[in-house]
């Protein structure tokens, strides 16, 4: 039996190396999302990167960059971006391809261009614009009037904050007096989208008790404006019954959730200057009514204008005096006719009901011949009360008989 020629895995994996090398002899462009990164203490960065279609992850990949390159690649980024390399983002990296025999396959980021981030990072969102105003409901907030003196606010924020202790400050030091009631929510993470729509399903139930909603986000890393760039989020403030104040970034950063809010702002100090600068505008206005009222009130005083005034008003408070005294008098004497008239009427009335009642009287019904008929001291009103034998009393007008019923 002939001997069968192997190789040793290392031999193997060396060969390996050596194949892949001498394919890739110069750096490669490579697109892939990052799944993982890390910036390690020594200053080496090290990423995880994946490729998918749909949710299934077809390709993965560990990579390095030296630190010698990390600050100028990630400088690079987030000064075009305005976010910094984390998980979840598409990026199109310079790598160099060496195959070692122990830890294998293995990239060497040297680069990174951008503007391919940039490129999907706006077809995500165009994608969610498009399915809002789709649906019909992408202008339904910023169409919703805002309040002249929006006083009662509804923020939501995390208490820990620091851009939610500057927006208090902002409206403390105002000297107006707003009503606000915080609406705890995470502002970083996974779990930003769900927690804001949280909050703002609790501002629904009492919406009536406020004018206006602000979601509000400072400080932080940049890249945690991914939360905000969420399609349910955007659905929901589109579809809010309130007027939806953003300021959740930076001087740079938009996102999904400005394009749907009525007022976006970029900070939370800016939100508050908005809602004081409403405030503002009404004491300006109050301060200009009040000068002109003085102005005229100071030209309708002067002497040259008071004296026709005072002149007119005391010749229409003569007339009106005149005009009264004789409608008093007329009164009067209407008074004292129709006095004498009802004493009249009441006198004849009570002089009928004399009559009537003396008419009435059982004396003068006796006068006549009639007699009142009782039995063992009882009226009686019937003969069919009566029975042969009974002994009654008639009652005359000139005294009482005995008698015995037959």
């Amino acid at each position: 039996m002939a001997e069968i020629q192997a190789m040793t895995l290392t031999q193997l994996n060396s060969y390996v190396g050596e194949v892949l090398e001498s394919s890739f002899p110069e750096a490669v462009w490579v697109k892939a999302e990052i799944s993982e990164f890390r910036v390690n203490g020594n200053g080496h960065a090290y990423f995880e990167l994946i490729d998918k279609t749909g949710d299934v992850i077809t390709a993965k990949s560990k990579a390095a960059c030296w630190r010698n390159v990390v600050p100028s690649l990630m400088g690079k980024f987030f000064e075009a971006t305005g976010v910094e390399l984390a998980s979840g983002i598409k990026v199109l990296l310079q790598c160099g391809v060496s195959f070692h025999p122990v830890f294998g396959l293995s990239l060497v980021v040297s680069d990174i261009d951008p503007s391919y981030t940039l490129g999907d990072m706006a077809r995500q969102r165009q994608e969610i614009v498009n399915r809002l105003k789709e649906a019909g409901v992408f202008d339904l907030n910023r169409e919703l009037p805002f309040p002249e003196l929006p006083q009662r606010v509804a923020v939501i924020s995390s208490a820990t904050a620091a851009g939610y202790g500057d927006f208090m400050n902002q409206l403390r030091s105002s000297g107006y007096a707003f009503y606000t009631h915080l609406f705890q929510a995470t502002m970083q993470g996974d779990k930003t989208a769900q927690s804001v729509i949280s909050a703002l399903d609790k501002v629904n139930e009492h919406f009536d008790d406020f004018d206006v909603v602000v979601i509000i986000r400072g400080g932080g890393a940049t890249s945690d404006m991914a939360g905000f760039e969420s399609y349910e989020l955007a659905e929901c403030v589109c579809n809010f019954p309130l007027p939806v104040v953003t300021g959740i970034g930076h001087q740079r950063d938009t996102c999904v959730l400005d394009l749907v809010a009525n007022q976006p702002v970029k900070t939370p100090t800016a939100v508050a200057e908005l809602l004081v600068s409403a405030f503002d505008v009404k004491m300006d206005e109050l301060v200009r009514l009040c000068g002109e009222l003085r102005l005229l009130t100071t030209k309708r005083l002067s002497p040259t204008a008071v004296a026709p005034l005072v002149s007119e008003l005391k010749r229409v408070a003569l007339a009106k005096t005149v005009h009264e005294r004789t409608e008093l008098r007329s009164i009067v004497e209407r008074l004292r006719s129709e006095s004498v008239r009802l004493v009249s009427d009441k006198k004849h009335e009570i002089d009928l009901t004399e009559q009537l009642l003396k008419f009435a009287s059982p004396l003068e019904i006796m006068k006549r011949g009639f007699a009142m008929v009782s039995k063992d001291g009882k009226r009686v009103r019937s003969a069919k009360s009566l029975k042969s034998g009974d002994r009654i009393s008639l009652q005359m007008i000139d005294g009482s008989v005995e008698a015995e019923t037959k």
